[in-house]
């Protein structure tokens, strides 16, 4: 079994906001449009500066053992992704791009990327 890794490019409708909590939902597939079961996995979602270097400093970064990621439904490949407002500094003048990756030991990978546009909120 082969894990996909999915480009998905969060746009402006999506309306990520500086200083406002995110969360997304994110579904781990195979090859076959299967989903594969995460139970168990360590995640990791980070958000950094686009076209800045892998040692960058992460603008926002968010773990399974941290509490900001949640496997919602293991067998069904389904995880939830929550970033505090108070972690949502990014420039919203800035490009931004983030990647949700496995962590464990002997079976890292990237499981989504893309990019991820921050929009100025007024309050």
């Amino acid at each position: 079994m082969a894990i996909v890794t999915r480009r998905f490019n969060f746009e402006k409708h999506h309306e990520i906001f500086a200083r406002k909590k995110f969360v997304a939902e994110f579904t781990t597939l195979d090859e076959a449009g299967d989903a594969v079961d995460i139970s168990g996995w360590a995640l990791k979602f980070v958000v950094r500066r686009r076209g800045g270097a892998a040692n960058d400093a992460e603008a926002a970064s968010v773990t399974t053992a941290g509490g900001g990621i949640t496997i919602t439904n293991g067998a069904g490949g389904v995880c939830q992704v929550v970033v505090a407002a108070s972690a949502m500094t990014m420039d919203p003048s800035k490009d931004w791009d983030y990647e949700l990756s496995r962590t464990d030991s002997g079976e890292e990978g990237v499981l989504a990327y893309g990019f991820f546009p921050v929009l100025q909120s007024l309050t």
